[in-house]
């Protein structure tokens, strides 16, 4: 990604940043239909199994080789666009039967941080999350050789 970064032209970095306004600027009208929080999962997808995402050669667009992490788009569609606009707040709340967490993504419109930090303070006051932690090394897991 650091040198695909260094192909980037100023007038290219511009395009995409003027495009991501357009797209937050979309996002932030939808807030005024009157809602006040979104609420999905943090990924598409159970917790993936330890080096699944590796880095996998492909083609961007204009067909130059890159690396790319296989999936993980697919597996982060409902974060990215709240990444982008920079209005989630992603919280561990459960955990699954083989013991890995599953997070809850809260959106909110433009400036209600408020409003995330008081319904996050009020989920892990009624789901406290502080002590959990992930099974790292379960047994029936097959870890793969780096």
């Amino acid at each position: 990604m650091v040198k695909r970064a260094d192909q980037v032209t100023g007038r290219a970095f511009a395009a995409c940043v003027d495009e991501l306004r357009y797209y937050a600027g979309k996002v932030e009208r939808w807030w005024e239909a009157g809602w006040d929080l979104l609420i999905l999962p943090t990924v598409t997808r159970q917790t993936p199994e330890i080096g699944e995402l590796m880095p996998a050669k492909g083609t961007d667009l204009e067909g130059r080789h890159t690396a790319f992490i296989s999936g993980s788009l697919r597996m982060l569609a409902f974060t990215v666009p709240f990444n982008v606009s920079g209005q989630l707040i992603s919280l561990p709340i459960g955990m699954s039967s083989d013991g890995m967490p599953i997070g809850v993504q809260i959106v909110a419109a433009y400036g209600r941080e408020d409003l995330l930090l008081q319904v996050a303070a009020q989920l892990e006051g009624a789901l406290p999350w502080v002590a959990r932690r992930p099974q790292l090394l379960n047994p029936s897991r097959k870890i793969p050789a780096a």
